[in-house]
């Protein structure tokens, strides 16, 4: 008896240690992304939180913003998983990143960068990976040539403007998806 109390105990601890929080783990944020891949195309919950980050981090013209106190619109799986956004005014645009836990084709993701146009056209959203780029191109790169190329289509129907793209680059040894809809 003593030993079977000894062993579930033994049991128990190694869940609790191992019991890591939802949170920590992350969250699939495919649904929450939408059609960012292939075609920088969002689902309305990444929309309506897009236009939430822009409207509360936006600038004017001269740099000030414009309404600082406008509530982020986040839903409450991707608010828990979500650490403090820093926005830095670049000049032309606002750098608004988001840290993030989370994964996208089961691939880890660290962050959620908006670049906001200070008024003038300026919308770029980067979803950052924990891996490399060789890493995530293997599970991405087919998507991403294809998105390429639906992405010129629009273009061409002028469904997009010209300088709209999608692009897998790398930043600080880490893989970088880049959805380019500017005006």
């Amino acid at each position: 008896m003593r030993q079977v109390t000894r062993k579930l105990m033994i049991v128990a601890t190694l869940i609790a240690y191992s019991g890591v929080s939802r949170a920590e783990q992350g969250v699939k944020l495919d649904d929450f992304v939408g059609g960012l891949v292939p075609n920088c195309e969002y689902s309305s919950a990444f929309e309506r939180f897009r236009r939430s980050v822009a409207a509360r981090y936006g600038r004017n013209m001269d740099g000030k913003r414009t309404k600082s106190n406008s509530a982020l619109v986040v839903p409450l799986e991707i608010k828990s998983v979500m650490g403090s956004v820093a926005s830095r005014n670049k000049g032309e645009w606002t750098e608004v990143v988001i840290p993030v836990t989370g994964t996208i084709r089961s691939l880890p993701v660290s962050a959620i960068e908006f670049a906001l146009g200070n008024q003038n056209g300026i919308s770029v959203t980067s979803i950052h990976f924990a891996w490399p780029k060789a890493d995530v191109q293997k599970i991405l790169g087919p998507e991403i040539a294809r998105g390429s190329e639906l992405i010129k289509h629009q273009t061409r129907n002028e469904e997009l403007t010209d300088g709209a793209s999608i692009a897998l680059n790398e930043i600080r040894g880490r893989a970088r998806l880049v959805c380019d809809i500017s005006t």
